[in-house]
């Protein structure tokens, strides 16, 4: 029989407070409020870095797709690729709503390397 104290000791249930932010992340707004902050939460550290990461990647997409409005069928190609990043954001913006941690490591993994270029230092809170 499963213990509710077990499994809520496993992972880090955010408040909703720290739902609403992980959510403003992903809209850019809160990169910024939350890039000021010395101390995060297990979750919203974990959301800062996919939100940095979607951003800079979808960003980078964009720029690398510009040459495709220039080729026969580029702009459909190109649409399609903005509504997936765009579809993608938004789950994430869901799993972010119902107190998941979605893994995605490529959005992480740049997350932390952009972080990590622009030296950011946080205290991480386990609580």
């Amino acid at each position: 029989m499963l213990d509710i104290d077990q499994i809520a000791h496993q992972q880090y249930i955010p408040t909703s407070v720290e739902i609403k932010r992980a959510i403003l992340m992903y809209l850019f707004v809160g990169i910024i409020v939350q890039l000021s902050k010395t101390q995060l939460t297990v979750y919203e550290y974990h959301h800062l870095k996919q939100s940095i990461g979607i951003l800079f990647v979808g960003l980078l997409v964009v720029i690398l797709t510009v040459p495709l409005w220039f080729i026969p069928y580029g702009p459909a190609v190109n649409s399609l690729i903005v509504c997936t990043w765009i579809w993608y954001g938004c789950y994430l913006i869901y799993q972010a709503y119902k107190g998941m941690y979605p893994m995605s490591w490529l959005y992480m993994g740049v997350g932390s390397w952009i972080l990590s270029i622009f030296d950011y230092t946080v205290t991480v809170n386990h609580q």
